[in-house]
């Protein structure tokens, strides 16, 4: 969490950035919920993102306006 705040101070004070964008498999609720702590919004997600073995993975894309 720490080095999350980092990231957005470190961000915050970088001109010319107004958002970060992340993107988290659907099934890791852990970090979802996480980012959603943090201040990030879900805007819409990502149909078969990744690959497991066989197994297609959707992805969760998440911002925040900084």
């Amino acid at each position: 969490m720490q080095l999350m705040e980092r990231l957005f101070d470190f961000a915050s004070n970088w001109q010319g950035i107004e958002r970060l964008d992340l993107g988290v498999a659907i099934k890791n609720t852990a970090a979802i919920a996480l980012y959603e702590k943090l201040g990030f919004q879900l805007y819409g997600i990502d149909l078969k993102a990744m690959k497991e073995n066989d197994q297609y993975i959707d992805e969760q894309l998440m911002v925040k306006f900084l």
